[in-house]
């Protein structure tokens, strides 16, 4: 009788998987390539998110307001800032693609962003390998819990100082006299950005001062610094600067805080705005303990505190100890502007604390599965705040619309408001300004055809600017005659440009109000007329045809065709 064939031995199979597995994670390409795709996948997201959207506050005060070349226009401070290098990006854009779209400005800040990302890429891959180098950037990538940066090419002014300031560090790395040239040249160059490359000096600093050559090399961090406290004397202004005593005192928390909330931001914890977004602080409180204990086993057992470690710890706490002593309620530190910035520097001092440590198959699998579950959660995060800043981007291009087509009787010095356009600029567009600048560069305003079909709220917002350009009011009237009721009597009268009586026979008190493009609401409220008062209601013409209509509400009103002067 013949035997049944035995199974196969399962040993052989799985080393073969096994020594497969290692092959593929031996393979440096791999890494690298994966990482690159990452690149081009994260910027031509961000490029096609960029572009649903329009200019809404910073931007404006370097396209309308640092109109020409003087000194003054580059150098004058922006919210306390320099932005000498900022505004140059934005001049050469707008003089060259103009500024009736955001994508090129998007284009610029993406590339800046992503250079960032690729620096803290080679900053990591040379501390804890090309694996958790990959594991570690590919939420940075679509940090849609920092979509205040991400989808604002104005943020170009925290991209660029992070690519340079990582830069500057690897520079001082190579330990020669190119290194440190070439470390000082990029800490000046950050500094023409935002006040944020400060904390790269100071972490250069550190790091020269570790070897005990600060007599010798102090000028890699000196040039830069002197350099910016010359600016700040001659143009610099702390009308933004939020410094004070009870901010300092809080400053410890504030930290600790912003640590908290740049890990829980990193790992998708953070829903990104709004209320919810304080709920980064319950899950990044407990994880930032935790990272804190297993850095701490970590180094107890190295014995190895590196000047690089001390580095990125000195860019990470000075810049929440920057941010904090300028806190307030738009300040906080679970704000998404901040979450990018801390989130880096909080990577770059974790990997200096694991330099070195091999990452077994096992634990590179886990980093990798975490890093994709953080990396979905920020991508769903990005697209819920993409919807609030197209409706901005709606309510923005209807303002600047009516603008345009009041353009002939506007007054040049109106600046729009949140009550009068619906959205707050924060007094940085008015009429003239705007104005003269579409004229050079080409409008983001939607056209006449677009307005018309364009989201109710953009209508609503077009009418207000339209109602406070034209100022439109009532103007009493002390007698009438020849007055009669609308056409069917309806409620909702079109009116033709030129003046137009109105008269409210009671009983009652008419509350009139006007629209022209909105469909769903009458936004420009005239006043109201009691039982026997008239007044007269002026609409210049202008090249829009889209009739005016108004709505009389709690009391009827007739239209006039005459008004007469009081008797003596």
């Amino acid at each position: 009788m013949s035997g049944a064939a035995s199974p196969a031995a399962p040993g052989p199979a799985r080393r073969d998987r096994g020594a497969g597995l290692r092959a593929l994670i031996g393979d440096p390409r791999l890494p690298e390539s994966l990482f690159g795709f990452a690149v081009v996948v994260s910027g031509a997201l961000l490029v096609a998110l960029n572009s649903k959207l329009t200019f809404l506050i910073d931007d404006w005060e370097v396209l309308l307001h640092r109109r020409g070349f003087s000194v003054h226009a580059f150098f004058l401070d922006h919210a306390g800032h320099p932005s000498m290098s900022l505004v140059a990006v934005y001049k050469a854009i707008q003089a060259t693609f103009g500024m009736d779209s955001l994508t090129p400005y998007a284009i610029a800040a993406t590339l800046a962003f992503l250079a960032s990302v690729v620096l803290l890429f080679v900053w990591l891959r040379r501390r804890v390998g090309d694996w958790l180098a990959l594991a570690a950037t590919l939420p940075v990538l679509f940090m849609g819990t920092a979509y205040e940066d991400l989808l604002s090419p104005f943020q170009l002014g925290y991209f660029a100082p992070m690519a340079c300031g990582i830069g500057a560090l690897l520079a001082l790395e190579r330990g020669d006299r190119r290194g440190d040239i070439a470390c000082c040249g990029l800490l000046v160059f950050a500094l023409t950005f935002q006040t944020l490359g400060l904390i790269f000096v100071a972490a250069a600093l550190v790091t020269i001062g570790f070897d005990r050559e600060l007599r010798s090399r102090a000028w890699i961090g000196a040039i830069p610094a002197v350099l910016y406290a010359l600016w700040y004397l001659g143009w610099g202004s702390s009308d933004a600067n939020q410094l004070s005593f009870d901010n300092v005192a809080t400053s410890p928390g504030f930290i600790v805080d912003g640590y908290a909330s740049s890990l829980s931001s990193l790992l998708g914890f953070a829903p990104g705005s709004g209320d919810e977004v304080a709920g980064s602080l319950d899950w990044g409180r407990p994880l930032l303990a935790l990272l804190v204990v297993a850095a701490s086993v970590q180094l107890a057992t190295s014995r190895r505190v590196s000047k690089w470690l001390l580095a990125a710890l000195t860019a990470g706490v000075a810049w929440w100890f920057l941010t904090a002593i300028n806190a307030s309620f738009f300040r906080a530190a679970i704000s998404p502007r901040y979450q990018y910035v801390g989130a880096v520097l909080l990577l770059m001092a974790a990997a200096e604390v694991w330099r070195g440590r091999r990452a077994s198959p096992v634990v590179i699998a886990i980093a990798l599965v975490a890093s994709l579950a953080a990396t979905a959660s920020n991508l769903a995060t990005m697209r819920d705040r993409l919807h609030p800043l197209e409706a901005s981007t709606a309510l923005v291009r209807g303002d600047l619309a009516g603008l345009e087509i009041a353009r002939d009787r506007v007054d040049p010095g109106l600046v729009l408001t949140p009550h009068n356009s619906g959205f707050n600029y924060f007094t940085l567009v008015d009429a003239g300004s705007y104005l003269s600048a579409a004229d050079a560069f080409g409008s983001p305003a939607y056209s006449l055809a677009e307005l018309a079909t364009a989201p109710e709220s953009a209508r609503v917002a077009a009418d207000k600017v339209l109602g406070a350009a034209y100022e439109l009011a009532l103007r009493p009237l002390p007698a009438v005659s020849g007055c009669q009721p609308p056409p069917g009597g309806a409620g909702v009268i079109e009116l033709a440009p030129g003046e137009t009586i109105l008269r409210a026979p009671g009983p009652g008190t008419a509350d009139l109000r006007l629209r022209r493009y909105a469909g769903e609401s009458f936004p420009v409220a005239l006043g109201r007329l009691a039982a026997g008062e008239a007044a007269a209601l002026s609409l210049p013409a202008d090249d829009s045809s889209e009739p005016w209509e108004l709505e009389a509400t709690g009391g009827p009103v007739d239209l006039c065709t005459a008004a007469h002067s009081p008797r003596r």
